[in-house]
């Protein structure tokens, strides 16, 4: 074998190394560094549709004292998708909602893993509208929450738009429909007996 061709099998095989380590080291320092949160919308519905407008005319609906002709139900569940935790943010997860909808009721529906501390807060802005902000201390790798909403009137939820202040995550974050999943806590007997996190957990969520 000629020396000219020594060479370029040398410089050959020496490129090919450089390129198979950029892509090993890529793709370990995104399974290393990556974050993802995740919201999907598991139930929104008007909770009066099924009934005929002549008889809703003539029905008087209260919950805890406020009259309520409109009542909907919007409930979402934070996923973290990403290898790391997301945690020590600067400004917790929120959504600001429309001043045409009143919040009649919120709640933390389940936690998974039980025992981490989420929090809930509903604040009233100066502009009519109403901030819910959603802190926690920290979510990690396929942890997630389920929060539900009693509102007076509508609102679409494709208009929706969370905002968060943490390391590695974008400070908006557009909200999905979770399809064919009602409430993600029944899963967690498969989650947790199956391990699934992750991409599996997104499987679960948007069966194709």
């Amino acid at each position: 074998m000629s020396i000219e061709i020594t060479i370029l099998l040398s410089v050959a095989s020496l490129i090919v190394g450089i390129i198979a380590t950029l892509l090993i080291s890529k793709h370990y320092f995104s399974k290393s560094f990556g974050r993802e949160l995740a919201i999907y919308v598991v139930r929104s519905s008007t909770i009066l549709s099924h009934i005929s407008p002549e008889i809703r005319k003539n029905l008087e609906i209260r919950y805890k004292n406020t009259v309520a002709d409109d009542l909907f139900q919007l409930e979402f569940s934070i996923v973290n998708m990403g290898e790391r935790p997301v945690s020590d943010c600067v400004e917790p997860l929120s959504v600001e909602l429309s001043k045409e909808v009143q919040v009649l009721d919120s709640r933390i529906t389940y936690v998974n893993p039980v025992g981490r501390k989420i929090s809930l807060e509903v604040q009233e802005l100066g502009n009519g509208n109403t901030l819910l902000r959603l802190p926690f201390q920290v979510l990690n790798h396929g942890e997630y929450f389920g929060v539900q909403l009693l509102l007076k009137g509508y609102l679409d939820w494709n208009d929706l738009e969370f905002n968060i202040t943490v390391d590695g995550l974008p400070p908006r974050i557009k909200p999905r429909q979770s399809k064919g999943i009602r409430r993600i806590e029944l899963l967690q007997k498969n989650l947790n007996g199956l391990g699934k996190k992750g991409k599996d957990l997104d499987e679960w969520l948007f069966p194709s």
